[in-house]
């Protein structure tokens, strides 16, 4: 087995058919384990669900459960493990909202941590309905977390939900004008419009308010 191989067609091509393929023999943990990562990416839930059970991974299996809509056996699972764990508290938090009392407030990394992965997956397993619901909520979210809107431009932004995207990414100026990533994200949105004087503007902004941004610096030059 070249783990170095099985990591690069998980990691970096995202090619889960094959990393399951290559894995799914094995007997090792780390090889375990990323086959039940690989079959939870393909949307083979049940799948996923045994294998984390049998390695023991609470929070993955809980996770299984919510993306199947029972939230009710994702928080059975996760109160009975230790819900200090940091992915636990946060799988409990994120329940909480989705269900939408808001009892549970998440931490300041757990939002950095897992939001944007949290709404990756639900698109692309087709649970937009819970992207919604988290929208719903930003406003909590920043309170916490200041980038919070910009997670959720990004996110947006990456899953070509365009409109969305520019929203949160001009409701994260006004939070954190400073970021250069925020301006450098609305630029791409500019491109995409094929504004690119606009575009050039927000460029050069980024690079003025963080000394120099290396992105935007590329970006600026490709788009003369």
């Amino acid at each position: 087995m070249n783990k170095d191989y099985i990591s690069k067609l998980f990691y970096a091509d995202e090619d889960y058919t094959n990393a399951a393929l290559y894995t799914a023999k094995e007997r090792d943990r780390w090889s375990n384990v990323i086959f039940a990562k690989s079959l939870l990416f393909q949307g083979r839930l049940d799948d996923a669900y045994f294998e984390f059970r049998q390695l023991k991974m609470d929070y993955e299996a809980g996770y299984c459960q919510l993306l199947k809509g029972f939230f009710f056996l994702a928080e059975k699972i996760w109160t009975s493990a230790s819900t200090d764990a940091f992915d636990i508290s946060w799988g409990l938090s994120l329940l909480s909202f989705l269900n939408g009392d808001r009892l549970k407030y998440p931490l300041y990394f757990q939002i950095r941590s897992f939001l944007e992965q949290d709404i990756n997956m639900f698109y692309q397993i087709g649970k937009s309905e819970y992207v919604n619901k988290l929208i719903e909520h930003a406003d909590v979210f920043v309170r916490i977390n200041p980038e919070a809107y910009k997670f959720f431009g990004r996110v947006l932004f990456h899953n070509q939900k365009y409109e969305a995207s520019w929203e949160f990414l001009k409701l994260s100026l006004d939070v954190c004008f400073k970021d250069p990533e925020t301006h450098f994200l609305i630029a791409g949105l500019y491109v995409l419009k094929n504004e690119i004087t606009q575009a050039r503007k927000s460029l050069k902004t980024a690079i003025d308010v963080s000394g120099g941004y290396y992105p935007a610096e590329i970006m600026l030059q490709q788009i003369k």
